[in-house]
């Protein structure tokens, strides 16, 4: 095989996995920091070089904002067809179709990271499939693609959804935001733990299919990274939606319900232990418990230490211009 061959759609020569590659700049990470960044620096004349170990897009398009969003307008859509007769307009037989939602969402995603991939190619960004590790001398060993030393790296490495440190988060049914864009039916009824904004849309889109829903809340109000009136105008909104709101309570456990017959596609039946400001001790039972109490920063593929970056809580140490 010669030492470099052509990179399919894009014309440059890709060098040999064995041997070290000199590029310009290197993007740890394909989500929108990445490739936004890959997209502009190849734009100004650099090499670049994208490294991701997923699909791109990152957890925005892939497990965040646009599958999440795809949900959405399926429920709006529900929404006005079981309302149609206040408007004059006759939908019968309108029956939802879960598998079908959330069918329609990968697809859109699939069709949005397609695009991405084009993108890519148009403007000359390599794009490199693996897991990078980026070595105290600056260089980034990628498995399979080899090694390359790159004169500038941006460390776009994402976020991971953040667990509770309390009994119970193993059960089956117990999961993450990304673990509830794989659902493969409706739960009848769900535990949102969580009130931000990732807890109160999942709980907005399935009380709009059916499903009965509770948000269980740390703090005295929903949103609480938003301003006040935000939080208590939506949990007036989604209690008229049918969703129960309780906060200012703490979780302390999920445990599985005993004795309630055969699990059904989300595991045993849980029951999600909590305690409210007094300490008195409450319940929320559901089918599903979706655990939404926000996201940590992804170091995947450096070690700030070893590189001398200062990890501090919520990301990394930089400076003005994010060095």
């Amino acid at each position: 095989m010669p030492e470099a061959q052509e990179l399919a759609g894009t014309g440059e020569p890709q060098a040999s996995p064995d041997r070290e590659q000199a590029v310009d700049l290197l993007v740890l990470g394909g989500g929108p920091g990445g490739y936004a960044a890959a997209i502009r620096a190849a734009q100004l004349g650099l090499s670049v070089v994208l490294v991701e170990k997923d699909r791109l897009g990152g957890v925005c398009l892939n497990r965040g904002c646009i599958p999440t969003k795809a949900m959405a307008r399926s429920a709006h859509l529900w929404r006005l067809l079981n309302r149609a007769a206040e408007f004059g307009v006759a939908a019968d037989n309108v029956r939802l179709d879960f598998a079908r939602v959330m069918a329609r969402q990968r697809e859109v995603t699939a069709t949005l990271v397609g695009g991405l991939g084009q993108l890519m190619v148009a403007n000359r960004v390599r794009v490199v499939r693996g897991e990078g590790q980026v070595r105290a001398d600056g260089t980034v060993q990628v498995a399979g693609e080899g090694l390359f030393r790159p004169r500038r790296l941006i460390l776009a490495t994402g976020s991971l959804a953040s667990r509770l440190p309390i009994p119970g988060m193993e059960l089956p049914g117990v999961v993450d935001s990304d673990g509830i864009l794989q659902a493969q039916s409706l739960p009848a009824r769900l535990v949102v733990i969580g009130g931000g904004i990732v807890g109160c849309e999942f709980a907005s889109i399935f009380a709009a299919f059916g499903s009965r829903v509770t948000v269980l809340e740390l703090l005295p109000g929903l949103l609480p990274m938003a301003d006040a009136e935000l939080g208590r105008r939506l949990a007036q909104s989604l209690r008229r939606a049918g969703v129960e709101v309780r906060t200012g309570v703490r979780v302390e456990a999920v445990q599985a319900v005993a004795g309630t017959g055969e699990d059904g596609p989300w595991g045993p039946p849980k029951r999600v232990l909590y305690r409210d400001g007094t300490g008195a001790a409450g319940s929320a039972e559901g089918e599903a418990v979706l655990v939404a109490v926000g996201r940590r920063p992804s170091f995947s593929g450096f070690d700030p230490d070893g590189l001398g970056i200062q990890a501090v809580q919520g990301g990394l140490k930089v400076d003005g211009f994010l060095q």
